[in-house]
């Protein structure tokens, strides 16, 4: 069993449960619930990753 390092929930990567994800980005591993998902490919992105990478669009976004 893994552990979310977002809310402790503990899962495991069986894929007909869907509890726990890894982010693909940083490996962290979170919950289903914790976790976002990439639009373009629909692969797991954690909080954090996806703070970062909306931050960085919309800091470019200004001119």
């Amino acid at each position: 069993m893994e552990i979310c390092v977002f809310c402790s929930t503990e899962g495991s990567y069986a894929q007909e449960t869907k509890t726990y994800m890894q982010c693909t980005i940083c490996k962290t591993p979170c919950c289903y619930d914790c976790c976002l998902f990439n639009s373009l490919n629909g692969q797991p992105i954690c909080k954090l990753c996806y703070e970062i990478i909306t931050g960085r669009e919309k800091k470019n976004a200004i001119p």
